[in-house]
């Protein structure tokens, strides 16, 4: 704490800033080939869970070098969700306790899966412009959750969905009222 009083003024000097700690790794491939301009981004693990499907309260975020690399700074002692994705890949998730700089190693990602489908009505016609959505885990997991829509023949995918179960919702769009 620095008193001033009305004219005087006071040099602080130099004023050394905390890096706080680093968390570095390399993204590869499933063949072990670096992965370039995948994301990884952290959060902390306990942000609350109407924050998880977004940049959370501390989020911190890099991307991958040409050799896979990726470092992220600024972190303070915590237990963090990391995840790392890429173009053409199934995102992967880690918690990991953070107390000092650390190196994660190789992250490798996985082929994504493909999960498709058609939506008909009641006489088996094709159903358009409707918002599937794939909740990973459960129907009332809106964390993370895929939306697509339907085209014109009803049909639906998704790409690059990492392995596990998923609870598939169909619905309307939501329509906007004009003002």
């Amino acid at each position: 704490t620095v008193a001033l009083n009305p004219g005087e003024r006071h040099d602080l000097g130099t004023i050394g800033l905390d890096p706080g700690i680093r968390l570095s790794g390399r993204l590869l491939t499933p063949s072990a080939e670096p992965v370039s301009g995948g994301q990884v981004s952290l959060r902390l693990a306990n942000d609350p869970p109407y924050l998880r499907g977004s940049e959370g309260i501390s989020s911190f975020s890099a991307t991958s070098d040409l050799e896979g690399r990726f470092e992220v700074g600024g972190l303070k002692p915590d237990t963090y969700q990391v995840r790392a994705e890429a173009q053409g890949f199934a995102e992967v998730k880690v918690t990991e306790v953070v107390t000092e700089d650390r190196d994660l190693g190789d992250l490798y990602l996985a082929e994504g899966c493909r999960l498709m489908g058609r939506v008909s009505d009641r006489t088996g016609g094709p159903v358009p412009s409707l918002v599937v959505e794939a909740r990973r885990g459960s129907l009332e997991n809106l964390v993370g959750a895929r939306r697509t829509a339907t085209d014109g023949e009803g049909l639906f995918s998704f790409e690059h969905l990492a392995t596990d179960n998923y609870g598939i919702v169909v619905k309307q769009r939501e329509r906007k009222l004009r003002e």
